[in-house]
């Protein structure tokens, strides 16, 4: 939580510049806009100690890793991700880059990316996106997946859809902020163990 709050913490009325075309929701005119950073606050969603969890093997073993973030907003949580594994490949992908892009130096002051290991692609979390995933990962398989973006059952499902088959061996997929989700990714997706935190879903194949 300590480096979340370093980062920014919480924030809200954040604009959207741009959403995909197949999200049926729009922007309505009086639309709040977004929210971030609260993911490890304890009085708002307190994901630290599903994280901790789910993580931990992945820290315990020590080799580098693979982390994708889907919806990275102001880039807290990519910050977040490049402290706790320096010597990973830590990727954001967002429709709207235009926070992250505007936050960036001020991350950068703040000490965050000191290992020079992080990278931003454009993602529309609606689309199928396998063969650009295999585009941005070149050959790389994803070990660590945060889906944090439009929260939207059907860009959830796509987005794991386009993931699935460059899953490591070994993975954990996160979804946040949905509490309804894993029905439908048990139903679809036997071969995986689908597991639901009430708004976050954890999908493995760690057994």
């Amino acid at each position: 939580m300590e480096r979340e709050i370093r980062y920014g913490g919480y924030v809200t009325d954040l604009k959207r510049h741009r959403i995909s075309e197949l999200d049926s929701r729009g922007v309505e005119p009086d639309d709040p806009g977004m929210t971030g950073g609260d993911r490890m606050n304890p009085r708002r969603h307190n994901y630290g100690r599903i994280y901790a969890q789910y993580l931990g093997p992945f820290l315990a073993n020590g080799s580098p890793v693979t982390l994708v973030e889907v919806g990275v907003l102001r880039g807290t949580g990519l910050a977040i991700w490049s402290d706790l594994f320096p010597d990973g490949r830590i990727i954001g992908l967002d429709i709207d880059l235009a926070h992250f892009e505007s936050n960036l130096d001020r991350l950068l002051r703040l000490g965050a990316f000191d290992a020079r290991n992080q990278e931003v692609h454009l993602f529309d979390g609606f689309v199928d996106n396998s063969q650009y995933l295999a585009q941005i990962l070149r050959g790389a398989s994803a070990d660590i997946v945060i889906d944090d973006a439009s929260h939207a059952d059907e860009s959830i499902l796509a987005t794991f859809e386009s993931f699935r088959e460059r899953l490591a061996p070994k993975f954990a997929y996160f979804v946040e902020d949905n509490k309804d989700v894993h029905s439908e990714l048990i139903r679809r997706y036997s071969q995986y163990r689908v597991e639901s935190f009430c708004e976050m879903t954890v999908v493995t194949n760690l057994n």
